[in-house]
């Protein structure tokens, strides 16, 4: 097998030592000489000198703003007969800060409870928006998907900030 692999290396390196001329090769010399479509030999060439920037000198101040809440208006009696309560549940859920992660991992399985021993509800993918609800010391986090509003746990570690 060996001496078959080079003599058809031998054979292939002859055929093309004759195909590019064998002993008698000489390398071309190619001169190309090309012309811009536009060019005008009769015109006068003209220097261009580009212009340099002065340096710029920027003076920045701090000024503290002083900012005061607005003044709520005065209420008109018709305007207060079409409002309706607001229930106290809802201003205080309003106060709270939402939190939202996402699913940092390819597939992750969101569970009914903190622990891998807990029902998979689904299997979500990276980049998956969901409010964080709450988190434990065990390293799981329960969320509410976006999308759907549906609540489940999930490893914490696979959530990211954004």
């Amino acid at each position: 097998m060996p001496k078959l692999i080079t003599f058809s290396c031998f054979m292939l390196f002859w055929v093309f030592y004759e195909m590019s001329g064998g002993t008698d090769f000489q390398p071309r010399e190619r001169v190309v000489v090309s012309q811009a479509p536009f060019a005008n030999p009769s015109a006068v060439h003209a220097t261009y000198v580009r212009p340099v920037a002065a340096p710029q000198v920027v003076n920045a101040s701090y000024v503290p703003v002083e900012t005061q809440p607005l003044e709520v208006a005065a209420k008109t009696p018709s305007i207060e007969n079409q409002l309706a309560p607001v229930p106290q549940e809802t201003v205080a859920s309003v106060e709270t800060a939402i939190e939202f992660r996402f699913v940092a991992g390819n597939r992750v399985n969101l569970r009914e409870g903190p622990g891998t021993n807990h029902a998979v509800l689904e299997t979500l993918t990276r980049g998956t928006a969901a409010e964080l609800v709450a988190s434990n010391d065990d390293g799981w986090a329960q969320i509410r998907l976006t999308e759907t509003g549906q609540t489940g746990w999930m490893a914490e570690r696979l959530l990211s900030d954004g």
